[in-house]
């Protein structure tokens, strides 16, 4: 048996130059091979605008949960804290 090979996942977008995967569309050059990305397969501004909101969301719903498992205390957590 040999050494375990880690698949990268699959990405729609790769980069023309070295052929991995584009993980954030917002830089202008790979981020392997350094090599320059065409425009046409980055993000619109707009698109990134719009990912920026969905992901404040998330964080903002993530905080309220936490707020309301610290607001049980004891009840959860016992006489220690975790």
């Amino acid at each position: 048996m040999g050494t375990p090979q880690i698949e990268e996942p699959k990405s729609e977008f790769t980069c023309p130059a070295c052929g991995r995967p584009l993980y954030d569309r917002r830089h202008l050059n790979c981020g392997y091979c350094g090599k320059a990305i065409p425009p046409e397969m980055l993000l619109t501004q707009a698109q990134a605008d719009e990912i920026d909101k969905e992901l404040a969301a998330d964080q903002k719903r993530q905080q309220e949960v936490v707020k309301r498992i610290d607001a049980l205390g004891p009840h959860i957590y016992g006489k220690y804290r975790i």
